[in-house]
Order: C-alpha cells, then sequence, then structure tokens
C-alpha cells in the first residue's frame, strides 16, 4: 500500500473527532472543506463534516491537494467562491505548515503536527488573499488540547 492510500492510525482516529468537536465548539466551523483526495485526509474531512454538521456537498476532494506546494494550496482557496464566509484546509506536510506561515505576517507555527487546527482570518475576498495577509486567531494540536475541558 502506497503513502496516498494509507489510513488514519489508531491516535488519528483517537484524535479526530475530539479536534474536530473542539473547532466546531469553537464557533469556527467551516462552510467548505478543501482535501487532498488521500484515504487519511479524506477520512479526517469526515471528523469535520460530522461535527460541524455539514453536508458532504460541503466537501472537495482533490488529487492537486495531495503533497501539496503553499502555492499550489493558494491556487485551491483563490477558487473559493466569494459567498463562501470560511473554508478548511485539510493536506499533508510540509505544504500545510509552510501555506499556513505564507498566510501568516510572519512564521508562527514551526510545524503543523497530525490533527492541528490553525484558525486564520483573512480579511477581503478569496481571490484576492496575498501572502501575509492572514492574522493567527488560535492554534490547536492534540497535544495542546485540554481534553478534561476541550479547551
Amino acid at each position: 500500500m502506497g503513502d496516498h492510500d494509507r489510513d488514519l492510525n489508531g491516535r488519528g482516529r483517537r484524535d479526530g473527532p475530539l479536534m474536530a468537536a473542539w473547532l466546531a465548539a469553537q464557533n469556527l466551523p467551516p462552510e467548505r472543506i478543501l482535501a487532498s483526495d488521500a484515504l487519511r485526509t479524506r477520512r479526517t474531512a469526515g471528523y469535520l463534516l460530522d461535527a460541524c454538521g455539514l453536508d458532504h456537498d460541503a466537501l472537495e476532494c482533490s488529487r492537486d491537494l495531495y503533497l501539496a506546494s503553499p502555492p499550489q494550496l493558494l491556487a485551491s482557496v483563490h477558487a473559493l467562491p466569494d459567498h463562501c464566509p470560511s473554508a478548511a484546509v485539510i493536506g499533508h506536510n510540509p505544504g500545510v505548515t509552510e501555506f499556513a506561515n505564507t498566510l501568516l505576517d510572519r512564521p508562527l507555527i514551526d510545524d503543523f503536527p497530525t490533527f492541528g487546527i490553525a484558525a486564520i482570518d483573512i480579511p477581503g475576498r478569496w481571490a484576492d488573499i496575498t501572502p501575509g495577509s492572514g492574522e493567527l486567531i488560535v492554534f490547536r494540536s492534540p497535544k495542546t488540547l485540554d481534553t478534561t475541558t476541550g479547551a
């Protein structure tokens, strides 16, 4: 089995629902989800769909996002419709870490861990997003999530 077809491991199956529930509780749920078409990112997206009460039409899986570079990820975000107020991008490292840092005015994330969530506020239209135009609202990972309080 190749990397593209690799499923989530036990830790991923444990952390996925917890992190998705945390995101839904933060009042930051995405309206759309852009994801790599790899098996593990599709499973991750499923946790978000369920926790945020989204229809499966909200999910767009693309082979172009598998091991995508920051410019490839930005092109996918640029294509989002203006009426979409929020979106999640689910991908792979090192591209996801580099992409998040590209959106911010300065690098703030050393390494995006599995199931890490960075909520980034970006003003304006999706098509107009430029590097450095975002502000980090919150960053959480399974290790930084207090499982007793969900905070």
